[in-house]
């Protein structure tokens, strides 16, 4: 029997294609996890997979000591 994934947080965002792009909008995360029960950093890395060229990885802005950080922040990928 498969173990039940442990929940980590929550994120919320919104997807639209474009044509050929896919604009993606980070809106918020919530009751993050921090090793050892600590806070830290967060930020949302997205990328395209399969993406052997790497061109199409980006990275939200860090966001110190909250389990609940508000990115609002757009890629298009």
């Amino acid at each position: 029997m498969d173990a039940e994934p442990q929940m980590r947080g929550q994120l919320k965002l919104s997807i639209h294609l474009q044509g050929r792009r896919l604009k993606l909008y980070v809106v918020e995360a919530k009751r993050l996890m921090g090793k050892q029960d600590r806070v830290c950093g967060s930020f949302v890395k997205v990328s395209i997979v399969p993406d052997t060229s790497r061109k199409c990885r980006q990275k939200s802005r860090t966001i110190l000591g909250s389990t609940n950080p508000v990115f609002h922040e757009q890629f298009i990928l």
